[in-house]
């Protein structure tokens, strides 16, 4: 177990960020293809049941057997068996995500975005998940799903709480939002580690955040908890969402997508795509409401707007889309001569118009170099 040194004290304690969190409301929309079927493979699927988070690419082993896999490896032996049921997994997850429902009818467990979109998932909040996983030494993905499980719970404990609040407003003691919104900043700090926590223990195995650790680490940064608060602070979030905390990542469906085209083409360096992707998706977390901003004020050649009667699904929710975006723009800049040639993989692999990708790919690009 690592002790807290007077160094690590330091860095955990510039950690500290403000926890006045803006509720704001925004509405990104983007183009989604109805038309084209989801996705065409050529075998037949398979029989078996398909997990949230689709196995289609392993990581690389470290020399001790109980170690964390560093990075992904993609194109192994025999990983095209796994390939399709991945792609058709994440498709029927993208296609619920957009719709807001499951297959079955049951409402899903996406918060609304009408009520908290993307506040939680860009700006300080993204910087300071990004700072506590250098801090922990944590790998990308498990960054990127601390960061999703965060959005997901903080966007439906406030919509709760605000609701709550409303009710009480009709009883003997009504309660002030502004006490409530006081609580909830003094518990940030507290909720996105034990995020980060949940996410190391779904990833990893001796490195996970433990109790001491991160008992430590809100030490450093002035907060005093006691064990019991932090198991509760876990719990809490469990039952917020309803234990659904292991489905795909924007970062899952990059690496999906990544395998499928090194199955197409052996001589594609998957592996620096791999590299350039996580730091798009970076700058995507890190601004996020600027480039959605772009997007929703874009030309009519964009796919918010070509459409406008009617309603179309969000950018947010559309990691396909998203993660198409992010791996063309990542081709462009490693080889520009084959961007072309890949976004037309994409197209093909995702059933997603190639217009409306390379538009995408235009915004993140523009995004990244004037940003």
């Amino acid at each position: 177990m690592r002790r807290c040194t007077h160094n690590n004290t330091t860095r955990a304690a510039a950690l500290v960020s403000s926890s006045s969190y803006l509720f704001g409301t925004k509405q990104v929309t983007t183009r989604y293809n109805k038309k084209r079927p989801k996705l065409e493979v050529a075998m037949e699927p398979h029989n078996q049941s398909l997990s949230s988070s689709p196995p289609s690419t392993s990581r690389t082993s470290s020399p001790s057997i109980f170690a964390s896999p560093p990075e992904p490896l993609f194109n192994q032996r025999d990983s095209y068996l796994l390939l399709e049921d991945s792609l058709l997994a994440l498709s029927r997850i993208n296609t619920e995500r957009v719709s807001g429902h499951s297959s079955s009818g049951e409402a899903h467990h996406v918060v609304p975005f009408d009520k908290c979109q993307g506040v939680f998932r860009t700006g300080r909040p993204i910087a300071h998940f990004m700072r506590m996983s250098h801090y922990f030494n944590l790998p990308p993905d498990i960054r990127c799903r601390a960061i999703e499980l965060f959005h997901s719970f903080m966007s439906r404990h406030v919509c709760e709480l605000y609701l709550h609040v409303q009710l009480s407003q009709t009883s003997n003691s009504p309660i002030s939002w502004e006490s409530v919104e006081s609580r909830l900043a003094h518990q940030v700090s507290l909720r996105a580690l034990t995020c980060l926590q949940l996410a190391s223990k779904l990833s990893l195995h001796y490195k996970i955040i433990n109790l001491s650790r991160a008992r430590n680490f809100l030490a450093a940064c002035g907060f005093r908890y006691a064990p019991s608060s932090l198991i509760q602070s876990e719990i809490r979030i469990l039952k917020t969402l309803d234990y659904r905390i292991n489905g795909p990542t924007p970062l899952d469906f990059i690496e999906v997508l990544l395998e499928a085209l090194g199955h197409y083409d052996c001589t594609l360096p998957v592996k620096q795509f791999h590299g350039i992707s996580v730091k798009i998706l970076d700058a995507y977390y890190l601004s996020s409401s600027l480039l959605h901003d772009k997007i929703r004020t874009s030309d009519p050649k964009t796919p918010s707007s070509s459409k406008k009667e009617e309603t179309p699904p969000l950018l947010e929710l559309n990691y396909l889309l998203l993660a198409s975006g992010i791996v063309g723009a990542s081709a462009f800049i490693l080889d520009q001569c084959k961007t072309d040639g890949i976004v037309e993989q994409l197209a093909d692999i995702t059933r997603i118009l190639k217009d409306d990708i390379i538009n995408i790919v235009a915004l993140l690009l523009e995004h990244i170099m004037t940003d």
